[in-house]
């Protein structure tokens, strides 16, 4: 995941959601104390994202094209993927394609994050 998704050039306007690395971490820094999903963040990002399809890709049912979304290293099921909320230190991954042996369950975030 790139760097500077939901700032603005100059630092002027920061969106609640927002990247400040390419390490894949999502900052949520609000004033008010809420629930935000990864829907949100994909539209702040201005890219594709549903149960269907992510960026230009779309799912099928022929085990080649799958898309799936694993929170904390267990596969997620029955919701809608853009509803999943993003929790303090979740590891969030979403596959597209044959998912890889093994998933990852935790990220070793930096300290005080």
């Amino acid at each position: 995941m790139p760097s500077q998704i939901g700032i603005k050039p100059d630092d002027r306007c920061l969106y609640w959601l927002h990247t400040h690395d390419n390490s894949g971490i999502i900052h949520v820094e609000s004033p008010e104390k809420r629930d935000f999903t990864l829907g949100q963040f994909f539209d702040i990002w201005n890219k594709t994202f549903d149960n269907c399809k992510i960026f230009n890709y779309t799912a099928s049912d022929d085990n080649i094209n799958t898309l799936s979304v694993y929170v904390n290293g267990y596969k997620v099921t029955g919701i809608y993927y853009r509803d999943i909320k993003l929790s303090a230190h979740d590891e969030i991954a979403i596959v597209y394609g044959k998912p890889p042996l093994t998933i990852p369950s935790r990220y070793a975030f930096p300290q005080g994050s």
